[in-house]
């Protein structure tokens, strides 16, 4: 996918999270504080997020994989509530391992050891 429509898919998915923050904000009560805790995104660039109609700034796949970890948002939400083209669908589809890391870590498993793990080990050496 080019920059250009990367970019174009990424502020899609900003408007979202931009009402999905307003949503916790509002409906279930949430902190900013608390978001920024459990994604880790400081409380600046959450409120730029929120705010999106003022700032404009797209979020990129590191954002969007804290939103992930953090248990604000899952692909397959976004993929139901966004309005994606079929490249930006395939696209998105590529990212559903933070879904499945953020769901191994829920069940407490050691994912990053795990993957070093895999990453280092010979796949022809047998055990």
């Amino acid at each position: 996918m080019r920059k250009k429509h990367r970019k174009e898919m990424f502020l899609k998915i900003t408007k979202y999270l931009s009402k999905k923050i307003e949503h916790l904000c509002t409906d279930e009560e949430f902190l900013l504080q608390e978001i920024s805790d459990r994604t880790g995104i400081s409380i600046n660039r959450l409120s730029e997020i929120k705010n999106h109609h003022k700032y404009k700034w797209p979020v990129n796949e590191r954002y969007l994989a804290n939103f992930i970890g953090g248990g604000i948002v899952t692909i397959k939400e976004i993929l139901e509530n966004v309005d994606l083209t079929d490249e930006e669908k395939k696209e998105l589809e590529g990212m559903t391992i933070y879904d499945l890391v953020q769901a191994a870590r829920r069940r407490g498993h050691d994912v990053e050891s795990v993957l070093k793990h895999l990453a280092v080990r010979d796949p022809e050496q047998k055990e």
